[in-house]
């Protein structure tokens, strides 16, 4: 049975840093992760890190996704390599939603990650119990009684057997 999909995680700087290796290593374990959910559809944050690698897998794996930005301009602040992956990975998805309008205001990511969450069967989440965006999002999710699908040991089993840790 396939199922709609959220995620939410870390960084870069949680999940290996800004290197390329760090991000290939990232991209191979989501796509692994997604080939076993069966999605027919996926949401994404579109930050870097996981949010990212999440498209990414998506774009990989051919799974429909949306990309729920949290406001115009998210990437404005991002070296332009960044600025440009972002980008080519925007024109890939399904939909582009804008979910606040206006100007970055701190509370716009919460409420993209509950505009995912709602719509959403369940949420993966590549969290290490640390407070921040992630955790509330995936506070969020317990609040609505949305199944929360936990990647963190996964992720350090994956490390691990690559012999990164």
């Amino acid at each position: 049975m396939s199922i709609i999909i959220s995620g939410t995680g870390h960084r870069p700087p949680k999940l290996g840093g800004y290197s390329v290796a760090a991000a290939a290593n990232l991209c191979k374990f989501v796509r692994v992760v997604l080939a076993s959910k069966d999605a027919s559809l996926a949401y994404s944050g579109m930050a870097q890190g996981f949010d990212q690698a999440m498209a990414l897998g998506c774009i990989d794996l051919t799974i429909p996704f949306i990309a729920a930005i949290p406001f115009e301009g998210q990437e404005s602040r991002w070296p332009k390599v960044e600025r440009d992956k972002y980008n080519l990975i925007l024109s890939k998805a399904k939909e582009c939603i804008i979910v606040c309008h206006g100007q970055y205001e701190p509370e716009f990511m919460q409420r993209r990650n509950e505009f995912m969450i709602d719509r959403a069967q369940a949420l993966l989440s590549l969290y290490d119990g640390s407070s921040g965006g992630t955790r509330n999002a995936v506070l969020y999710a317990k609040k609505t009684n949305k199944p929360i699908i936990p990647l963190w040991k996964d992720w350090t089993i994956f490390l691990n057997s690559i012999g990164q840790t």
